[in-house]
């Protein structure tokens, strides 16, 4: 019972250690990816930074949980193997099996946590984060006008400006984007000023000496010159609480899913397909989501008891060896339910059932492998 123990409490240790450390760098990388321009430039401020990441930790976790956990199987088992303490415990008689025993435990309580991180706190949390970010923007849009950039932040077009003169930016350029890939309209100015109005509730353009070129699919584009042009936009248009974030399925809990099974739509439009038909296959994609996140959770298991065996075989003690390992092992998982979630619009294949197919593939090689050693 001793060894169990130790066993046991040796790698949910590293099991802890291993996820905080993933975690902080799936944090550092989304701030960089995401906040980290803004706040250098100025436009956002530390505290607003930190809440942000802060509102991200418990996706974070859900991704990292289940690669600490093999990182964790990986080097407590490949010490003991290297440090000969499995040579002197199978001499005293006790099985590889016995010697699981307290991997399956730790592997099982770790499912049960991912699969409560991943079902539930783990789409709200991303949905927040990204809720924050744009809600951080649409407070003050014109802080995000900088010359020489080309402004993504706003959902509906891309704007690049030359230059600064004073107040107004130069050499404007702002492309209105719709459902293709070509923008919709056109804007070129010499220079233009951006202003809040009403209270912040509004965002006012003037631009001065240009065109404006409107494209149409399969038409001509139709250009008009001016010399001053202003309008406002409305910015509950522009960031809505209806359309801030469009709430994917990604973002969605369990019981929100169970909920929008038979009332989610893709939003797709096909005149090939019937409505009973588009209905289904979105229920399947529905569908798809709930058994990905349950299945994401259960690989804990069979990959711990993969990493068990690869430990005893490999015998290596160092870290940096057994985080390859264990960073191949869930990325190899992770390829094959990418490439599973790609047959979703294959509406003869049922990819909700198949995802399951990388779960019972690693089950069957873990205790195959424990077959191979008793027989």
């Amino acid at each position: 019972m001793i060894y169990r123990r130790q066993i046991f409490l040796s790698t949910a240790r590293l099991t802890f250690l291993a996820t905080s450390s993933l975690v902080f760098l799936f944090l550092l990388g989304n701030a960089v990816r995401d906040a980290l321009q803004l706040f250098v430039g100025g436009r956002m401020d530390v505290f607003f930074l930190l809440r942000m990441l802060l509102t991200f930790v418990p996706a974070a976790f859900a991704y990292a949980l289940p690669i600490g956990t093999v990182l964790a199987v990986l080097a407590i088992m490949g010490r003991m193997a290297a440090n000969g303490e499995i040579l002197a415990l199978e001499t005293a008689g006790l099985s590889r099996l016995r010697m699981a025993v307290p991997v399956v435990l730790w592997s099982c309580l770790c499912c049960a946590v991912a699969l409560w991180a991943t079902l539930f706190v783990a789409p709200s949390a991303t949905y927040g984060y990204k809720r924050q970010l744009q809600e951080f923007i649409c407070r003050d849009p014109i802080r995000f006008l900088r010359p020489h950039t080309f402004v993504r932040e706003f959902p509906n077009c891309i704007i690049y400006a030359g230059g600064r003169s004073g107040q107004a930016l130069t050499n404007l350029h702002i492309w209105e984007l719709g459902d293709g890939p070509i923008p919709e309209t056109v804007l070129h100015a010499a220079n233009g000023e951006f202003s809040m109005g009403d209270g912040g509730a509004s965002l006012n353009i003037l631009l001065r000496n240009g065109f404006m070129e409107r494209l149409g699919a399969g038409k001509g584009a139709k250009i008009m010159n001016f010399d001053k042009f202003s309008f406002r936009v409305e910015c509950d248009k522009i960031f809505s609480d209806g359309t801030v974030l469009e709430k994917k399925l990604r973002h969605m809990t369990l019981f929100e899913l169970v909920a929008a099974r038979g009332t989610w739509s893709s939003g797709a439009q096909s005149t090939e397909m019937g409505g009973d038909e588009r209905r289904r296959m979105d229920r399947n994609m529905v569908n798809f989501t709930i058994q990905q996140n349950i299945s994401t959770a259960f690989a804990i298991v069979p990959l711990s008891i993969i990493a068990f065996h690869m430990a005893l075989r490999m015998g290596r003690r160092e870290t940096s060896m057994n985080g390859v390992v264990a960073v191949g092992l869930c990325l190899a998982y992770y390829s094959i339910s990418m490439a599973i979630s790609w047959l979703q619009g294959a509406g003869s294949i049922r990819a909700d059932w198949l995802v399951w197919a990388p779960n019972a593939i690693l089950l069957a090689l873990s205790i195959a492998l424990f077959r191979r050693k008793f027989n």
